[in-house]
């Protein structure tokens, strides 16, 4: 992942019940706080002498709930490539999944070789995520010898991915397509050998996480944006909070098979476009496991999610667990330029003061989550 853009497009608006001009800061409202708990990063104010409503949704009777009132914590698994900082956006939706209560984290490989990313490079603090270099993860893969395992069974993939980021230049600056091939490819494989969700940076929770915790427990994951991409699975969202490693190793194998034929006849250059085709065999590889679950079109119970779990995104209204603050059909990797910064600065400012400051979320995250919103741009 490199730090998320936001781009210039028509203007959609976000009804916050604030009114703002691009360049006026929101006013907050006024909270209690506990500034002891800047000692304490991360820990929630279990002695508050009364907990906030949780935000409820009439359609689905779903709400947020932390991990601390009782919701299921995840794992976020995310793919940060290269040297700079986090942008924004980035920080944004990492202190949201925090606020909640859950574990971020953060795996990383740096442009320029002997300069690897650290808290501090990345505009974060110490607790803030788990970092972890994505060549000592290869290595450490690399050395399982369970042949049931999602990581012998991820051999081919493995390989593949240790050459693409080898065949990063002197020069630090690998082009877009080489990015995105090792992006997308990054997150199969962490997503068929990690407990957890591999999760894009521009995805953060909705009111609605909770609703299908159970869902992610008993299957594959994933996330068509928008529903663009009906009955094939897209990799916004890739894993399971599955403990044991029965359906990761079941993706790992099924996606593995078509790295082990694409490579066959020699390593595929790195600066050609074979990001759509990492999708589409990720979309082959959930669908024949028979046990996944498209959250963004699908209830828990995998019925049609029709107007239920309603999630205001860029663009319009989206449905499921999770919220992405771009267009749906803004592609990067396309070319297009279709998210208006404004949007996304508003609705960031509608998830604090809707959403997350209405319940017990955690005070620290919390405040830098909002300080994160007043950096994103707004024109």
């Amino acid at each position: 992942m490199i730090p998320s853009p936001i781009n210039q497009a028509q203007t959609w608006n976000v009804d916050t019940g604030l009114e703002l001009t691009p360049d006026q800061p929101v006013k907050r409202k006024k909270k209690k706080r506990n500034h002891a708990q800047s000692l304490n990063p991360g820990r929630s104010m279990a002695a508050s002498s009364h907990k906030r409503a949780g935000v409820r949704d009439t359609l689905s009777g779903s709400k947020h709930i932390t991990v601390d009132n009782g919701g299921n914590k995840l794992t976020i698994n995310q793919v940060y490539l290269g040297d700079k900082e986090l942008g924004p956006l980035d920080k944004f939706n990492i202190y949201s999944w925090k606020a909640l209560g859950h574990e971020v984290n953060i795996h990383t490989h740096p442009f320029t070789e002997g300069q690897p990313q650290s808290e501090q490079s990345l505009g974060l603090e110490p607790g803030d995520v788990n970092l972890f270099p994505l060549t000592e993860t290869l290595r450490a893969d690399a050395l399982v010898t369970d042949v049931n395992s999602p990581q012998v069974k991820m051999t081919e993939t493995r390989g593949l991915l240790n050459n693409w980021l080898g065949a990063i230049p002197k020069d630090s600056k690998p082009t877009r397509e080489h990015i995105f091939n090792m992006v997308d490819l990054s997150k199969s494989y962490l997503g068929g050998t990690q407990q957890g969700l591999t999760m894009d940076m521009k995805v953060g929770p909705s009111p609605h996480l909770q609703a299908y915790a159970d869902s992610f427990n008993d299957n594959l994951v994933s996330y068509t944006r928008g529903g663009n991409t009906a009955e094939l699975p897209e990799n916004q969202a890739i894993g399971t909070m599955q403990e044991s490693d029965v359906l990761r190793s079941k993706y790992a194998e099924n996606f593995n098979s078509k790295i082990k034929t694409f490579v066959s006849e020699g390593t595929p250059s790195h600066d050609d476009p074979w990001f759509n085709k990492m999708t589409g065999y990720h979309g082959r590889s959930y669908s024949q496991s028979k046990q996944w679950i498209d959250v963004a079109t699908k209830t828990p119970n995998k019925e049609a999610i029709g107007d239920n779990y309603p999630v205001h995104e860029p663009g319009g209204v989206g449905h499921g667990p999770f919220r992405v603050y771009k267009h749906p059909s803004d592609q990067t990797n396309k070319g297009m330029s279709l998210t208006n910064p404004a949007d996304v600065y508003a609705l960031s400012l509608d998830t604090l003061t809707q959403e997350l400051d209405n319940i017990e979320a955690d005070e620290y995250y919390y405040d830098k989550a909002y300080q994160a919103a007043e950096m994103l741009p707004r024109r």
